[in-house]
């Protein structure tokens, strides 16, 4: 005969530890596979326990133990979109979310950049020169020129697969050699300079306000996507320099895995920026309309960092 006392002490651990799976929110890989295991080991001793008529209270909670177990494997094995979900709506926008201040910070820096080296052409002899080479001033800041044919002289699909390309990789590049801070803040450094020298020789050219209505319908949000990819990469090379009470390695992983999640995180806004810049930018339709466009490009992402970000970032298991 089974002695219930016996059976409890030989076994109780590795219910207490079914249990704790069963309710853990998030499982790695293997603790899947341990859940599993022990799903099919409690089972066979649930049987064995019924053959032997151990008493019923011992019966009863193996049973429900169990059938917790089995419905959160299905839930496993069936969640593959629920992970995916999680992953869209929990892991990716927290990792946003975590960067906000320094996102903050390299757009005011960038922008201070941009603002200065404008300054700086409007104000230097010969420095517009240097800004568009041997092309006249009109040849580049006037109606049709090469400012405006830049984004109508080719097809519109092409244009926005490129565009989306080179933004991308502007991203990769802020974000993965943020590790070593100097590399990305050069990348940043570079595109603030050339987006203030343009807006310098179109103010030269009178023409400012066509230069307004060119880069903002896609610049609010591919801008703030680089500053975010940016930001990411520089929270990475400040964790290897100061970890803080963590090991510098520990630090850097936590940062590294945020990183990632927010490079997979801009793919489809930097998507959105290039379709808007594409088929919006050099588009006919009125400048107000243009920017209306724009400031929704930008306001699905700063609502989907701001406020789905936020709730992910304060949820429980986040």
């Amino acid at each position: 005969m089974l002695d219930v006392d016996l059976f409890i002490v030989a076994h109780g651990a590795q219910w207490s530890r079914l249990r704790a799976l069963t309710a853990q929110r998030r499982l790695t890989g293997s603790q899947v596979d341990e859940l599993v295991a022990l799903y099919r080991v409690v089972s066979a001793q649930l049987a064995r326990a019924q053959e032997a008529h151990l008493d019923d209270a011992t019966v009863a909670m193996l049973a429900s133990l169990v059938f917790s177990a089995r419905l959160r494997i299905t839930r496993v094995r069936a969640g593959v979109w629920d992970t995916l979900r999680d992953f869209a709506i929990r892991d990716v926008p927290a990792a946003m979310y975590s960067a906000r201040r320094w996102w903050g910070g390299v757009a005011l820096a960038f922008l201070l950049v941009a603002a200065s080296m404008a300054i700086w052409v409007e104000t230097s002899p010969g420095a517009r020169s240097a800004a568009i080479g041997d092309r006249s001033l009109e040849e580049y800041a006037g109606p049709g020129g090469d400012f405006e044919r830049y984004y109508s002289e080719h097809p519109a699909t092409f244009f926005g697969a490129h565009v989306w390309t080179n933004n991308a990789w502007v991203g990769v590049l802020a974000l993965f050699t943020g590790v070593l801070i100097v590399p990305s803040v050069w990348v940043l450094f570079t595109n603030a300079m050339q987006l203030g020298l343009s807006g310098a020789v179109m103010s030269e050219a009178g023409r400012l306000d066509v230069f307004f209505y060119y880069i903002l319908p896609h610049g609010m949000l591919e801008l703030s996507c680089i500053f975010l990819a940016g930001a990411a990469g520089l929270r990475m090379g400040m964790a290897a320099l100061a970890p803080g009470n963590r090991t510098r390695r520990a630090a850097l992983t936590e940062a590294g895995r945020s990183g990632l999640l927010v490079a997979v995180g801009l793919i489809p806004f930097f998507f959105i920026a290039a379709a808007v810049e594409a088929f919006v930018t050099p588009s006919g339709l009125p400048n107000v309309i243009r920017m209306v466009l724009g400031g929704c490009a930008l306001s699905m992402l700063v609502a989907y960092v701001f406020l789905v970000g936020r709730r992910a970032s304060e949820s429980p298991g986040s």
